[in-house]
């Protein structure tokens, strides 16, 4: 079935449609399509001015969406706080506090 919400980001298509006889009553159709769902909105007088508007709108929405995706793609690997962790063991092991063979076995644990 077909749903009556379609998020911003997945809009495909904005369109206004105007029948003869909605010429001659002022008004228009706005039909807003993702590709899996469509909605159709009658009897509006400013089709036009929302369509502009809901083209800036799903513009920036995906610019917003790419932009979250590109710096989740970017987040460090490691678990938060791993690197004061590191940074301490590795003090410890440079203040002798730790053998070589203690501080490989605790490195590891970090790369998993």
């Amino acid at each position: 079935g077909k749903s009556n919400t379609i998020n911003l980001a997945d809009i495909e298509k904005i369109k206004v449609l105007q029948t003869g006889l909605d010429h001659k009553v002022g008004v228009s159709k706005l039909y807003i399509s993702s590709g899996t769902n469509e909605i159709l909105i009658p009897g509006l007088d400013n089709a036009h001015n929302l369509q502009e508007l809901l083209d800036k709108a799903v513009a920036q929405e995906k610019k917003r969406v790419a932009l979250q995706q590109e710096l989740k793609n970017k987040r460090p690997k490691h678990q938060p706080g791993s690197l004061e962790k590191m940074n301490d063991l590795v003090g410890m092991w440079q203040q002798g506090l730790l053998t070589d063979e203690q501080f490989e076995e605790e490195r590891k644990k970090f790369e998993s």
